[in-house]
């Protein structure tokens, strides 16, 4: 028994990411851009388990090949379909005709999400820094952006159009060769952590002023401090 737990553990995990992204798709097409605040918590408890599958895996030594597939699965649809469909939902949201053809571009965000961990699962480059954009990033990003936009919590006015741009620009960062801090400590040392430090410290203080609508503001201090790190020569980090 404990054998079969300790083999099975990752797998319950990375099953409840997926029950999460499941549970939200059919939340956002029940009631659609109305049940965004219950797919904000659904996504932040599937990021949850998804990041504790693989630890728990790599402590337990678990690991295994259908649940490394697993994983991949549960992530393309928590967090390349549903907020694919999310996106969807707010476009359409938006058309007072409600017969445009705009929201469908909302599709690329679920394609590239699956292109992206295809990628990722076959590039053996990926272990310091990614190379993309990780799907629970943007998923994060685009979810949360939604949320702000849908409740009106966004300082400025984002129109469709210009959320179509960002979906676009979100699709091709998910496969760009852009290559982006891993959040992963393999020490605690400050000299090779500090932008990872400093990335907490904004994010800290961004969510104790501003709330779940700094979620998107940390994405893009992500991948703005990813941007110049790479630009920095190396021996002058």
């Amino acid at each position: 028994m404990i054998q079969f737990l300790k083999n099975n553990l990752p797998n319950f995990l990375t099953c409840c990411n997926l029950i999460c992204g499941i549970t939200g798709i059919i939340l956002i097409s029940l009631d659609g851009i109305k049940a965004i605040d219950q797919v904000e918590w659904l996504i932040v408890g599937a990021g949850i388990a998804d990041f504790f599958d693989g630890f728990v895996a790599r402590l337990l030594k678990s690991a295994s090949p259908i649940g490394k597939d697993l994983d991949s699965l549960a992530d393309g649809i928590t967090f390349g379909v549903l907020p694919s469909i999310v996106s969807f939902h707010y476009l359409y949201s938006q058309e007072t005709a409600g017969h445009s053809w705009h929201p469908y571009i909302a599709i690329l965000i679920g394609v590239f999400s699956i292109i992206r961990l295809a990628i990722f699962n076959n590039d053996t480059r990926q272990s310091d820094s990614f190379i993309g954009v990780p799907t629970p990033a943007n998923a994060y990003f685009l979810t949360f952006l939604i949320g702000g936009m849908h409740h009106s919590e966004i300082p400025f006015p984002i129109s469709s159009n210009t959320f179509i741009v960002i979906i676009i620009g979100c699709s091709y960062l998910l496969v760009s060769p852009l290559h982006l801090l891993a959040l992963k400590f393999k020490n605690f040392g400050w000299s090779q952590n500090k932008t990872r430090f400093i990335l907490i410290f904004l994010s800290v203080v961004t969510l104790a002023f501003f709330g779940k609508i700094a979620v998107p503001i940390i994405f893009i201090y992500y991948v703005g401090l990813s941007i110049i790190l790479k630009l920095i020569p190396k021996n002058a980090v």
